[in-house]
């Protein structure tokens, strides 16, 4: 027991891992290959890292991809009233509570990786923005 605590602690492990370094060596068009493969997928990773860092939320459904359904407002049922009172599963829906959100088209447009908290600074543009009249101007009537 003594000497394999001796070879993991001791000069043993380095002196294995270069005699494995010595034996297996890349050569040949498999290297080249792999060499060639590495390349490619650190420049898709890079191009999708830069896309999703750019995509905005979606103002509908805040990058979630769906939003509560306007017909049952959520409940999955819709209740009939006529002659006879009766609830069925909401047609637009059909019962999942949720749909498709209409402004994104549920492609969850979400910076995904890039989780960045809204300063105050950013509230208060905000609201600056919504508060500021929109370009039509309305005449009033006066009596």
């Amino acid at each position: 027991m003594a000497s394999i605590s001796r070879v993991f602690i001791g000069v043993q492990p380095t002196r294995i891992a270069l005699r494995l370094a010595r034996r297996v060596k890349p050569n040949g068009p498999m290297s080249v290959l792999l060499v060639i493969l590495t390349l490619i997928s650190a420049a898709f990773a890079a191009i999708r890292a830069r896309i999703v860092h750019n995509v905005r939320a979606c103002s509908s459904c805040h990058g979630y991809g769906i939003s509560r359904c306007s017909l049952c407002s959520g409940t999955g049922a819709v209740g009939w009233e006529g002659k006879w009172s009766h609830k069925e599963p909401c047609p637009m829906c059909v019962g999942r509570r949720f749909v498709e959100c209409t402004e994104c088209g549920g492609h969850y447009h979400r910076p995904m990786f890039r989780h960045i908290q809204r300063t105050a600074i950013d509230v208060e543009e905000e609201l600056e923005m919504r508060s500021k009249p929109s370009g039509v101007m309305v005449n009033v009537l006066e009596d």
